[in-house]
């Protein structure tokens, strides 16, 4: 999920009411009015193609919502993207409370893991990139 933030911001109840681009994760809208689109009857939601249920075996909303972040933890994730663009923190961090440290501690845990298994993915493919030796 962490490469697909953008879906974990529309619900999947959401989606099964209204209309979505799934490439870019945004609702469908009325060019002129602005106003959403919703979904017609017996039109299916495209959890398919959804990157909540990526891979998932089962592909529904409520594998879906299994993805979806409460307002607390989106507000919790805004202030460690906050804290990070301050440099980390510092003396700030010392002034939160411990489950606050704690959490950013979490976050900052995991999107440091996802970045590990990134570049090992990218230092594993190096050598195919670099094509046969020559002598």
């Amino acid at each position: 999920m962490l490469r697909h933030s953008a879906a974990t911001k529309i619900s999947c109840d959401d989606c099964q009411k209204w209309m979505i681009d799934p490439e870019k994760m945004v609702f469908d809208e009325d060019p002129i009015t602005g106003e959403r689109q919703p979904r017609p009857k017996g039109c299916d939601s495209p959890c398919h193609s959804c990157p909540k249920c990526e891979g998932q075996r089962e592909k529904t909303p409520d594998v879906g919502r299994r993805c979806e972040l409460s307002d607390r933890n989106w507000r919790v994730l805004d202030l460690y993207f906050q804290v990070q663009a301050c440099g980390g923190g510092g003396a700030a961090m010392l002034e939160m409370d411990g489950l606050t440290r704690r959490l950013l501690g979490l976050i900052h845990g995991r999107l440091q893991a996802h970045k590990m298994v990134q570049l090992t993915s990218v230092v594993e493919l190096l050598p195919m990139l670099a094509g046969p030796r020559l002598s």
